[in-house]
């Protein structure tokens, strides 16, 4: 069993005796959470996920993954720090923009996920606009352009790391276009990957 596969095992019901209540919930909150963005992070994320998706195979998911495009140019040109403040802003967009049993969270720098249960693609379209909208409203200096790609969720074994794939190379088909910021993974992206 890998270190992965263990730290998903753990129980974090119950707090070490060797510390206090409060000691254990803070250390909870930073492990779960993203430093930078107050967002869940893609361990709290995939563990939950998981068990979400596994104990209630009667109803249906997508999962969702989105990044900047052209990120590594805005840290270039304006900094890190300036990077950092909209990785932040786009965690409090998540925040104001989803419900509070939605997840969601920052996978890695400019990465990020949500699951939602299953609805109509417009559905999907319509928050990928939603959140593409708040986001232009960073900054009227920074043109922030966001890429989305969704992958339906109808293999209830199917781990995290391979919808996070398949909604990755949907993604790919629209990173940097002008006309479209939404794709859906379906079996022909396969033969891309």
């Amino acid at each position: 069993m890998s270190i992965q596969e263990m730290n998903y095992k753990m129980d974090m019901s119950y707090p070490n005796t060797l510390c206090t209540w409060e000691e254990f919930e803070a250390m909870r909150i930073i492990t779960e959470n993203d430093v930078l963005t107050g967002i869940p992070n893609l361990y709290k994320f995939t563990r939950d996920t998981e068990k979400l998706i596994k104990s209630n195979t009667d109803k249906t998911y997508a999962f969702i993954v989105f990044d900047i495009n052209r990120f590594s140019l805005i840290n270039d040109i304006y900094g890190s720090e300036e990077g950092d403040r909209l990785l932040k802003f786009i965690g409090s967009t998540l925040k104001s923009n989803l419900s509070e049993s939605t997840l969601y969270c920052h996978m890695y720098a400019d990465h990020f996920a949500i699951l939602l249960e299953n609805n109509h693609d417009i559905d999907y379209a319509l928050l990928a606009i939603t959140l593409s909208e708040e986001t232009a409203k960073y900054s009227s200096e920074l043109e922030v352009i966001l890429s989305f790609g969704v992958c339906k969720v109808n293999n209830y074994e199917s781990t995290v790391s391979a919808l996070c794939n398949k909604a990755n190379l949907a993604k790919k088909t629209v990173k940097g276009s002008v006309l479209h910021l939404l794709a859906f993974y379906d079996e022909a992206l396969k033969k891309l990957g």
